[in-house]
């Protein structure tokens, strides 16, 4: 099946025809030799036809499964196999419970894969050197995966690049937190850290340039990409950073009192140990899905930014021998300028908090905001005093964004502001102006489109308020079956929104500059944003250069 070569050599790849059964047509197979062993993948047309096409190897294993006593472990490397391994379907994602797209338990401990699509088939001998892109996806640290049907990578590939889509630990089973040493924490990022590094050693039997890789990701996969900057484990296995609706800086992106949290949810399963390593084995011995269950139970009974939740935590208490990924705050690593200062694109959507309007209720039934005082306090950040003076801070946000207006479609829109400055504009702001206080390049952007590949807006049935919701940008950088993202006309606002998203997104990985001249046919140059000059591009129906953005919303929370 292979011609051998030595190391450091790239693959030779074989090509087959197969006739496919259910379809009755041809395939072309495509086998490439990894590190672990060969692996079978296939060639994939791009749904516009023409004879184009690219090819994908899915399931792919970057880390030994970690079940049993390497539960709760660091990710080891892969084993390698004998034989070829078909990489033709998606690993299983990790185990979760996905609540806002009510989607039931699902996945498997056995889920530490990823996916690499790329537009050319490895040729004997060629090495081709293609700008990477590594996405890392969102949900909260507790649900979401790589699987083809919710990331597919037609849009970027044929815009020359490869893809990598990478699963990691989620929840409890990538979060745990005991806060004492006791283990190894922030699993579900190491995971992503074993994925970076296989991707730097094998990516180039894919024709993917080891030395040009981006890491991009939304919501909690933007603030694993923010974490990756300040992170040591993750120095060298980047050199360009995206992140897209997520930062460290967000309130969700760190734990809230996991020791807790784990103590309780060993207590729910019927163990009630008060020593770290009790609760640890106890847990250890429990199924998967037995785990995510009762810890969603238990957020049920909590809500706002005071539920206790699993998630990123520094890791002040770390073993002597453990590697650790977060050494101390994120806002720490930020204000010394201890980060990785790689080129990177930073933004949010324009009504990031329809999300909150859909999860808390509102949007089917907008009474709920009569009494706003109800509404305000769960949303309330923990940074800013509210313990001492929670009624004070409470008037002030109330003036702020509803005035004398509780009720109605304009009480709505309000909230909508509320929930996305509290939510996302705040953290994106201060780590937007703490990397161009170190000279970092920053690309600042607004995504403000609202179309029909809108992931969030249009499931949530939302399309009557203006703007982009949390997620909306995905769409127009990935085919999604999963969120049901149509087939637009060619020419269409929205086939044009999309064309410029992935020209820039993929201008990014290749240059650094997603507006690099003579490349740039997109009509407009986006500069870096400093820290006297806070330019950023507004994404919409044309594409254009603002400055200062939400400059009220966010110097009332800087003086807050």
């Amino acid at each position: 099946m292979f011609a051998g070569c030595g190391c450091g050599c790239l693959p030779l790849a074989h090509t087959a025809r197969t006739t496919a059964m259910a379809e009755d047509e041809e395939q072309e197979v495509v086998v490439v030799r990894v590190a672990q062993g060969a692996l079978k993948g296939r060639r994939v047309p791009f749904r516009a036809g023409k004879g184009r096409a690219f090819f994908s190897f899915r399931g792919v294993p970057y880390a030994r499964p970690p079940i049993g006593p390497l539960r709760f472990q660091v990710a080891q490397p892969p084993d390698p196999w004998d034989g070829v391994r078909e990489a033709l379907e998606d690993g299983p994602p990790c185990p979760q419970v996905e609540k806002i797209f009510k989607v039931p338990y699902r996945g498997d401990e056995d889920c530490l894969y990823l996916n690499v699509y790329t537009p050319k088939a490895p040729n004997q001998g060629e090495e081709l050197k293609i700008p990477v892109m590594v996405w890392i996806h969102g949900g909260a640290f507790e649900n979401g995966s790589a699987e083809m049907d919710m990331y597919g990578p037609e849009y970027l590939v044929g815009a020359g690049v490869v893809i990598v889509c990478i699963n990691y630990r989620l929840g409890v089973l990538g979060f745990l937190s005991l806060e004492d040493g006791s283990h190894s924490e922030n699993l579900g990022l190491k995971d992503q850290v074993a994925a970076l590094r296989w991707v730097k050693d094998n990516i180039a039997y894919f024709g993917g340039d080891p030395n040009n890789v981006t890491i991009f990701g939304e919501s909690a996969g933007g603030a694993s990409v923010n974490y990756h900057m300040l992170s040591p484990m993750s120095r060298g296995l980047f050199h360009k950073a995206i992140m897209q609706s997520g930062c460290a800086l967000n309130p969700w992106a760190t734990a809230t009192k996991p020791r807790e949290l784990a103590f309780a949810l060993a207590k729910d399963l019927g163990c009630y140990a008060t020593s770290s390593e009790d609760v640890l084995n106890f847990l250890r011995n429990i199924s998967a899905r037995q785990l995510i269950d009762t810890y969603d139970k238990i957020k049920k009974q909590q809500s706002g930014m005071r539920r206790w939740r699993f998630g990123p935590v520094p890791e002040t208490n770390a073993r002597p021998n453990d590697q650790i990924f977060l050494p101390t705050s994120p806002k720490a690593l930020l204000e010394n300028g201890n980060f990785h200062s790689v080129p990177c694109i930073i933004g949010i959507t324009s009504q990031e908090g329809i999300i909150s309007l859909q999860v808390n209720g509102i949007l089917k039934n907008p009474a709920l905001l009569r009494n706003i005082d109800d509404r305000l306090d769960p949303l309330i950040p923990q940074d800013v005093g509210v313990d001492n003076n929670q009624c004070i801070i409470r008037e002030k946000i109330k003036e702020f964004y509803f005035g004398n207006s509780s009720n109605g479609e304009s009480a709505m829109v309000q909230y909508v502001n509320y929930a996305s400055d509290v939510h996302f504009t705040r953290g994106i702001d201060r780590t937007v102006n703490l990397l161009a206080a170190n000279a970092t390049p920053v690309f600042y952007y607004h995504f403000s489109f609202s179309g029909k590949m809108n992931i969030f807006k249009n499931w949530a049935q939302a399309t009557k308020l203006t703007g982009a919701a949390h997620l909306d940008d995905v769409g127009y950088l990935f085919t999604s079956k999963f969120f049901n993202v149509p087939e637009v006309n060619s020419g269409s606002s929205e086939w044009i929104t999309r064309e410029r998203m992935v020209k820039l997104w993929t201008n990014f990985a290749k240059t650094g500059n997603p507006t690099p001249a003579p490349e740039n046919n997109l009509n407009i140059y986006w500069p870096c944003l400093s820290s006297t000059k806070k330019v950023f591009l507004d994404i919409n129906t044309k594409l254009s250069i603002g400055r200062d953005l939400y400059k009220e919303r966010v110097e009332f929370w800087n003086n807050l």
